[in-house]
């Protein structure tokens, strides 16, 4: 009998070990459904919603070509080869626009107008620069990086679209030929989602 007692106790214990080592898994509690009591009668139903955060994803220039002609004039790309491209779900928008200088120092653009650099000497390696959108112009305004005023609504990129910017400039002149590309200035373009709020 003790025998037997003991065998049962041995198998009891090990039903309750095997009984702890099952996980436990929470039972999510049944949704209340509303009860209509009459014919014709109404009720409401929550949409209950979540969502995953929308993929962000945008394409800006690696690069904007700036040709300073013999003549003093500057030729800049065409609008269609310097492009920002939305690859993202919904709009976004150029929330911020840097120029920091680089082999050579920022200007005045001036709008447009080079008689100011004309007068500086030679090699003193001046550039003023703007950047437009259609209905909106964002252009350096003297020495150093600097963030540029715009509009940031007319900086609108669609989903799977692009936004094509016009890029003018001026330059002083220069007593040999820069045959090899060198980084000027960089422009930063800062985008974000265009929000609602």
């Amino acid at each position: 009998m003790k025998i037997k007692n003991r065998i049962i106790s041995s198998i009891l214990s090990l039903c309750l070990v095997s009984a702890m080592a099952i996980p436990a898994f929470a039972v999510p509690e049944p949704v209340p459904d509303k009860q209509i009591d009459g014919v014709g009668g109404s009720a409401s139903a929550e949409v209950m919603l979540t969502a995953e955060a929308s993929s962000f994803n945008v394409t800006v220039p690696m690069f904007i070509p700036v040709h300073v002609n013999a003549d003093g004039t500057v030729t800049c790309p065409h609008p269609y080869t310097t492009q920002i491209y939305n690859n993202s779900v919904g709009a976004v928008k150029v929330t911020g626009i840097a120029v920091n200088e680089g082999a050579w120092t920022l200007a005045d653009y001036n709008g447009g107008s080079r008689d100011e650099l004309a007068k500086e000497p030679v090699n003193a390696r001046k550039l003023g620069m703007e950047l437009s959108v259609t209905g909106d112009s964002a252009a350096t305004t003297g020495a150093g990086n600097q963030t540029l005023t715009h509009d940031a609504s007319k900086w609108i990129v669609n989903p799977h679209d692009s936004l094509r910017i016009t890029t003018a400039a001026i330059a002083t002149a220069v007593s040999g030929e820069i045959a090899e590309p060198e980084t000027a200035a960089s422009v930063v373009f800062t985008i974000g989602w265009n929000t609602a709020n």
